[in-house]
């Protein structure tokens, strides 16, 4: 079984247009404890001594202990994360939990997709999903980020991850980060030349009627910049 991991870090690193900066990780540590009431009680106390503002467990799977027969799932993985809500809140402090998509949920919506019951989606605060992008090679840097949270207003936006200096960069954020691939896509079939819903279909052979809602969301989204009628180029 994989063993639990606990990151933290007594500051935040401000978010910037241009530039992600690298997290600075000021502990790291293996840890036999699964959930319930003597590792929150250790966990707070690390907390406190420590004057800690972002924790992050690795992962809610090496976490949790065994499900026994008989016990609600439901309500033991709210029970599990409402507890850790609350020792977040009594402590000022962030607590992000890793956690995986179910392999089944790829028709669900992002925010669905956490293995396990509902619950994982309930009793949170707010998500974040990071996800790659299926049209783009195995390997691209890139990555898609979702957040959405109950107090706080929801985002979609592409980060690329740079080896050099192991740490993120800024690429877009809005409605045109799903479609990412696309625009890229774009990029290199047209350039800085304005097109239509025609080119766009012929190019890259979806329908005419698709490649029109396409244009649209991505014209909405400030990423096309519209030329003249029916004509659009990518926005500089």
């Amino acid at each position: 079984m994989t063993q639990p991991v606990l990151r933290a870090s007594n500051r935040f690193s401000s978010f910037r247009q241009s530039r992600l900066p690298a997290y600075r990780s000021i502990w790291r540590r293996v840890f036999p404890y699964t959930f319930g009431i003597q590792f929150l009680e250790w966990l707070e106390g690390e907390i406190v001594s420590r004057s800690l503002k972002l924790v992050i467990l690795d992962s809610y799977t090496a976490l949790r202990g065994s499900r026994g027969s008989g016990i609600d799932i439901v309500k033991a993985e709210q029970t599990d994360l409402t507890k850790v809500d609350e020792l977040a809140k009594r402590t000022g402090c962030a607590i992000l939990i890793i956690h995986h998509s179910s392999k089944g949920s790829a028709g669900l919506d992002w925010s669905d997709r956490a293995a396990g019951t509902f619950a994982m989606s309930a009793a949170t605060e707010a998500q974040i999903h990071v996800s790659r992008f299926a049209d783009l090679d195995s390997n691209a840097p890139e990555r898609l980020v979702r957040v959405r949270g109950r107090h706080l207003e929801g985002t979609e936006m592409v980060l690329r991850f740079r080896k050099d200096t192991l740490d993120h960069e800024y690429v877009l954020e809005g409605g045109a980060a799903p479609l990412y691939p696309l625009l890229v896509q774009i990029k290199a079939a047209f350039g800085t030349r304005a097109f239509g819903p025609k080119e766009l279909f012929l190019t890259t052979g979806v329908s005419r009627a698709t490649a029109g809602r396409q244009i649209d969301r991505l014209h909405r989204a400030g990423a096309l910049t519209r030329r003249g009628f029916g004509d659009y180029a990518v926005t500089p």
